[in-house]
């Protein structure tokens, strides 16, 4: 039941900050075309930090200091 609900969640989060990225502005502002160059090393670093989030976030709260 936890592993289901941890990977919902992060579906959800997913697919949220996707519909966000790729909503239009509507001023009817359109940029020039430049050679695109995706930053790769960014986008990983936003994974790794969103997946150790969603770990820390989910852990069991009844566990002990011992832990």
């Amino acid at each position: 039941m936890g592993m289901k609900r941890i990977l919902l969640t992060a579906l959800g989060v997913l697919v949220a900050a996707t519909g966000a990225a790729a909503a239009p502005n509507g001023d009817g502002f359109t940029a020039d075309i430049l050679e695109s160059s995706i930053d790769w090393f960014a986008i990983l670093y936003a994974l790794v930090a969103l997946a150790g989030i969603c770990v820390v976030g989910f852990k069991n709260s009844k566990r002990t200091h011992l832990d």
